[in-house]
């Protein structure tokens, strides 16, 4: 394949839908911004059983969706327990993989596969493309790759790798430990999500807060991502609930531990499109994450001009700008309070933070994450003389 790729399938576990309308905001993005560059581009993001049962107590919304064609089947899936020396986690991700590949086998075939993380999407894309003669590449944004695997992981995380054109990293970490799998460096990118500039951006708070319906007078802190002990809600609902001042909090999301009470003015999801509404409505943010490859959330609100408090952590502390964030134990409460004091009690160092966050946007390339990878792709392919890699 000499010629530019034209077409692309993309396999994901996380993509929006009518009834799931917050998930893979930075994959559909992806998908978004290689349209714009004229491919044409086909998602499979299979959707479990217990989901889908889900979701049919949701009512359907009406969102544009990116991509030519968006195939979702179904699979079914499983605990991530071993019962009987099976283990069911192992046994869910081949679920996945299996109808994603099926679906991917019934669609137009594409010049290259691309999936979204290793072991999910990745797989998924070296099965379709080794089964189509097709390259296949993989965009790893795992919070943990090789941290925590055994040895038998290592080995079939090495045998996704082996069977790469490439692989996308979007932390150095992650660059790292792919190469460390067997990667060759020069087929690893380094290329962090990146917002859409045209969404993500500065925009005029009060504006915001009448159109949300927001009080204009308060100071909102919003918290983005899943309710679960990883992302930290329920410890920045604590750390709200220790200052003396009326501070509140938007938390934009879904999942167990959902936030509630005399702080939380908003709980729940929110379309991917109003999301730059709700976070420049806010002060700051605070997401006290206790694992990320890179995260979404924090990039989103960076590229708002909006100050963050969050982990100090290795991939957070390489993703955060020292000017515009306050790096705390995601872990203790009483830090993440009194960092949320220091703001809340000083807002010209609140709205220094802002300006130099606008400056360092300034700066920012305007070439579109999806531009450069599909440049990266390509240069790849040709490389390869177009022809699939074998996997192991």
């Amino acid at each position: 394949m000499a010629e530019r790729i034209k077409s692309i399938g993309v396999m994901t576990p996380n993509y929006p839908s009518p009834r799931f309308i917050e998930r893979g905001a930075f994959i559909e993005a992806l998908v978004n911004q290689w349209q714009e560059e004229g491919v044409a581009v086909n998602v499979v993001a299979p959707i479990s059983w217990p989901n889908w049962i889900r979701g049919l107590r949701r009512p359907r919304q009406s969102v544009a969706i990116a991509g030519d064609r968006v195939i979702a089947p179904h699979y079914p899936t499983f605990s991530a327990r071993s019962v009987g020396g099976i283990d069911l986690g192992r046994l869910s991700e081949w679920s996945f993989n299996r109808a994603a590949v099926r679906a991917s086998l019934k669609a137009p075939i594409a010049d290259v596969y691309y999936g979204q993380f290793l072991f999910k999407g990745g797989t998924a894309a070296v099965r379709a493309g080794k089964a189509l003669g097709r390259p296949a590449f993989a965009d790893l944004g795992e919070s943990r790759l090789l941290e925590g695997m055994s040895g038998e992981e290592q080995a079939r995380a090495a045998a996704v790798v082996a069977g790469l054109a490439g692989a996308v990293c979007v932390s150095e970490r992650l660059r790292d430990e792919a190469i460390a799998l067997g990667a060759k460096p020069e087929r690893v990118l380094l290329a962090p999500n990146r917002p859409d500039p045209r969404r993500f951006r500065p925009l005029d708070r009060r504006e915001c807060r009448r159109t949300l319906k927001l009080p204009d007078d308060a100071v909102i802190v919003v918290f983005t991502g899943y309710f679960t002990e990883r992302k930290g809600p329920l410890r920045v609902l604590a750390a709200l609930e220790r200052l003396e001042k009326p501070v509140l909090g938007v938390f934009l999301g879904r999942g167990p531990q959902a936030p509630s009470g005399a702080r939380v003015l908003h709980a729940g999801p929110v379309s991917n499109s109003l999301v730059p509404l709700w976070l420049n409505a806010a002060d700051l943010m605070m997401l006290p994450t206790l694992a990320e490859g890179h995260c979404n959330a924090i990039a989103e609100a960076l590229a708002c001009a909006l100050p963050v408090i969050t982990s100090d952590i290795s991939d957070v502390r390489w993703q955060v700008p020292a000017e515009g964030s306050i790096l705390v134990d995601p872990r203790d409460v009483g830090a993440l309070a009194s960092a949320l004091a220091e703001l809340v009690d000083d807002p010209e160092r609140l709205a220094r933070m802002r300006d130099k966050l606008r400056t360092r946007l300034a700066d920012t390339s305007a070439q579109s994450r999806g531009r450069v990878i599909l440049d990266w792709m390509n240069t790849v392919v040709a490389a390869g003389e177009g022809s699939a890699p074998k996997g192991r």
